[in-house]
C-alpha cells in the first residue's frame, strides 16, 4: 500500500475544500463583510476556521474589498472579523471590551464536523493523493470521526498515522481496530 501525506496545507485557495455544513456560514460571512458588517468567528481548535476564512477570501471581490482613506468618517471602510477559541466570546463580554464589543454585528460559531463531514473530507484528500478505491472502512471512517470529536486538523493527523500501520501490518484496508490503535498511541499520557 502506498502511503499518503494527508498533512499539507499547501493547497490554493480555490482547490480547498470546503464542507458542505460550512457553505451556509461562508455565504453569512461574504453578506456581513459585503455590508460592511464587523463580525466575530468562533470556534474550538481544528474545526475549520481558517478553512472558513479562505473559502471567503477567495469568494469577496478584490476590487470591491480595499480601503478608500478619502471616505474614512463617512462610511464603515473595513470589516473586523475577530478569529478565535470560543472563550473570544466571553472574554468580549467584558466591561472593557465593551466598545469593541458594540461594533460587532454577527458572531458565528463553526460547529465541529459532522460524520458525514469527516468521510466527505477523508475521501477528497485520499482522491488528491491519487487513492481510486476504498482504503478506509465504513467503520473505521465511523471510529475516527468519534476518536476526534469533529476536529478537522485531527482528521489530517490520525489517518496518516493509521495508514502506515496498516501498511506496516500488510493489509490493504484500514480497519476501526487500527485507529483505536493508533489513536491511543498518538495520545499523551498525563504526567
Amino acid at each position: 500500500m502506498r502511503l499518503l501525506h494527508l498533512t499539507s496545507k499547501e493547497i490554493d485557495d480555490s482547490a480547498l475544500w470546503l464542507p458542505s455544513s460550512k457553505e451556509e456560514l461562508v455565504g453569512d460571512l461574504e453578506a456581513a463583510l459585503t455590508n460592511r458588517a464587523s463580525v466575530l468567528l468562533v470556534g474550538e481548535p481544528g474545526v475549520g476556521k481558517t478553512c472558513v476564512l479562505r473559502a471567503l477570501r477567495h469568494r469577496l471581490p478584490q476590487a470591491v474589498f480595499r480601503l478608500l482613506n478619502h471616505a474614512w468618517d463617512s462610511r464603515a471602510l473595513l470589516s473586523l472579523v475577530l478569529v478565535g477559541l470560543p472563550e473570544l466570546e466571553g472574554r468580549m463580554a467584558l466591561r472593557y471590551h465593551t466598545s469593541l464589543l458594540t461594533r460587532i454585528h454577527h458572531c458565528f460559531l463553526i460547529e465541529p464536523a459532522t460524520v458525514d463531514d469527516t468521510a466527505e473530507y477523508l475521501s477528497f484528500r485520499l482522491g488528491r493523493a491519487g487513492a481510486d478505491h476504498e482504503i478506509f472502512s465504513r467503520e473505521s471512517v465511523a471510529a475516527l470521526h468519534e476518536v476526534v470529536s469533529g476536529s478537522l486538523r485531527e482528521i489530517d493527523r490520525l489517518p496518516s498515522a493509521a495508514l502506515r500501520e496498516t501498511a506496516r501490518r500488510k493489509r490493504k484496508l484500514v480497519d476501526r481496530d487500527t485507529i483505536a490503535r493508533v489513536a491511543e498511541s498518538l495520545t499523551c499520557p498525563n504526567n
